[in-house]
């Protein structure tokens, strides 16, 4: 939202595991979970949200603070709460006014298609898959990711300065 919000504070812009559309994002990850997972899983997963059983093993989220996680996102990471499954600012970054890298793993549940309109609604990004990573791109391939990162700022930020508005 800041780069919607506070364009004029900012000389570019990197995008990592993000989304632009609740709505597309659920849709895209369950095309991918019906060409990728055996049926078995499916059906499992499908009676899972049905039975709305988020406690289930499959759904278990550990140590994580599931009040915030599901007021936040949603019950399980198949689902969105109502505010993220309605947000939807696809094409409303100005990609003329800053550069902009999108970058995404290429086993991360934020689908290779979400990225891929995350970029497209931006004129004059570029998207970056990294291989052999999942939705912390930057954890499973730090050297990759930073590589990557390091180039965009030295050929975009360096001695940038912008007015306040």
């Amino acid at each position: 939202m800041f780069a919607i919000t506070e364009p004029a504070n900012m000389s570019s812009l990197l995008l990592i595991g993000a989304l632009s559309s609740g709505e597309f994002y659920i849709e895209s990850q369950k095309k991918v979970r019906q060409s990728t997972l055996p049926p078995y899983i499916q059906k499992l997963m499908a009676q899972i949200e049905i039975d709305q059983a988020y406690n289930s093993p499959l759904e278990t989220l550990g140590a994580t603070n599931e009040e915030i996680y599901v007021a936040i996102n949603g019950p399980s990471e198949f689902s969105l709460a109502p505010k993220l499954w309605t947000w939807n600012v696809t094409g409303l970054v100005d990609g003329n006014r800053y550069p902009t890298i999108v970058v995404g793993g290429a086993n991360d549940t934020m689908t290779i298609e979400t990225l891929e309109q995350v970029s497209n609604g931006i004129e004059n990004s570029e998207l970056f898959i990294i291989p052999k990573a999942a939705h912390m791109c930057f954890v499973d391939q730090p050297d990759m990711v930073l590589d990557l990162i390091q180039k965009f700022m030295i050929e975009h930020d360096q001695g940038e300065t912008h007015e306040t508005v």
